[in-house]
């Protein structure tokens, strides 16, 4: 059973801290991207093949570079979906 204090405000898990004991608040963004997809395997992330395909997908490399760049948790970024309300559309 999980401590109330492993939990986020939001109930979530993790307590919004990346590793350096820094509180971070969750916030909603919105992303644009366009790409050209012959330099891709395609825009969404598919687990199974993700790990071994030579060409990566749109939102592998999106969620990279969000680790990257601190805006999304390393842990929080292996669910996009369930962690951080990750969604798309055209």
């Amino acid at each position: 059973m999980e401590d109330a204090e492993t939990k986020g405000a939001d109930g979530a898990d993790g307590d919004g801290e990346q590793g350096d004991g820094k509180k971070r608040v969750k916030r909603k963004i919105a992303i644009v991207v366009g790409f050209i997809g012959t330099r891709y395997r395609g825009l969404m992330i598919n687990p199974e093949v993700e790990p071994t395909a030579t060409k990566k997908s749109v939102e592998e490399l999106l969620r990279v570079a969000m680790v990257k760049a601190g805006i999304v948790s390393d842990i929080n970024s292996q669910k996009l979906e369930q962690k951080v309300g990750w969604s798309r559309s055209s």
